[in-house]
Order: structure tokens, then sequence, then C-alpha cells
């Protein structure tokens, strides 16, 4: 998800007397002059936090005398966006004469690959998702309604560690007996 970046610049005649540093894209040097330069004391950065793609860490160091210098790192490539997950159909709301639904899952994530989310999954009628998740080995599941309502639980983690966790809509069970009159 993030990186902790150390950096060490010296002046061997004046002295380094202060260090600025800008987060951004691009692999250019910014401006010497730019007005996004930060003033730090550290000298030790984190990325910046809930952005994702690649970022570039620029430090310029001024020493005593006024001289400025910048120096730049290669690319970090930074995940902070949790997977996506939806699936169809997404409850019975409209469609409660069944008993057996075949839901098909949809997982997708902006930098990992689809075989590399790890996934898991629940089927289960408690309104929070339980702690017992099974591993989700295809992309759809069998739900099966026939005496209570049933929610449809996913966990998704990509490689960042980033989770997103699914609660489906309800899948409710048609538990009323026909109704009549003889006349």
């Amino acid at each position: 998800k993030s990186y902790t970046v150390d950096f060490n610049v010296t002046d061997s005649k004046a002295g380094v007397d202060k260090y600025y540093y800008i987060w951004n894209t691009s692999a250019e040097k910014p401006a010497i002059d730019s007005e996004e330069w930060s003033l730090t004391s550290a000298t030790s950065l984190k990325t910046p936090a809930g952005v994702s793609g690649t970022y570039y860490l620029h430090i310029k160091a001024v020493d005593k005398v006024g001289n400025a210098g910048i120096a730049s790192t290669e690319g970090f490539n930074i995940d902070n966006i949790p997977p996506s997950v939806s699936v169809s159909p997404n409850g019975n709301r409209n469609n409660t004469d069944m008993i057996v639904y075949d839901v098909n899952i949809y997982i997708i994530d902006e930098t990992t690959a689809y075989d590399q989310i790890t996934k898991r999954y629940a089927v289960s009628d408690k309104e929070s998702c339980p702690e017992d998740l099974l591993d989700l080995t295809d992309n759809h599941v069998i739900i099966e309604t026939r005496n209570q309502t049933k929610y449809l639980y996913i966990v998704a983690t990509d490689l960042a560690g980033n989770e997103t966790i699914f609660k489906s809509d309800p899948f409710i069970a048609d538990i009323e007996a026909p109704v009549g009159r003889i006349s």
C-alpha cells in the first residue's frame, strides 16, 4: 500500500540547511521555485495516502548559503484501491418464485490480476459477514433459500492488501403457504 523512503543529502562546504519535497506523478524534476514544495525536517517520508498509480518523490535541498539542488526517485507503484465486487443477481426482490439461485460473481482490480486476488465467500442468514469463509474457486455460487433468507458475502483482497467486503442484497425465502378458498 505505501512505502517509506529514506533520503540523505550532503553539502561538503556550507552544509544543508533545509529540505523540501514534492510527491507527484511526473518523473520530471519540478521547477526549483515551484510553489508545490513542502518544507520538511524529516529524512524519511511515506508515500502519499489515498492515491494509486506511479508516484515520484522529488527532494530539494538548500544549503546554508542559498544554493539549491533537486534529487528525484524512480517511480513507486502505489495501490490504495480495493478490488471491486458485484454479483448478478444481487438478491431476489423481484424474483422470489425460486429457491435456488446461480449467482455470478464479478471481481476486478486496477493493478492485481484476477487470479492473484484472494477471494473468499460465505452464504449466511446473518446480517454481518461470518468469519468462517470458504475459498472462492469459481466465478459463481449456488444459493438455496428453502426456509430462510440468505446473504452472499465476498471478501476480495488484492496483492497490496486492500480488501473489499461485499454483502449482497437479501435472497428472500418464500415461506408463505398458498392461500385459497373453496366455494
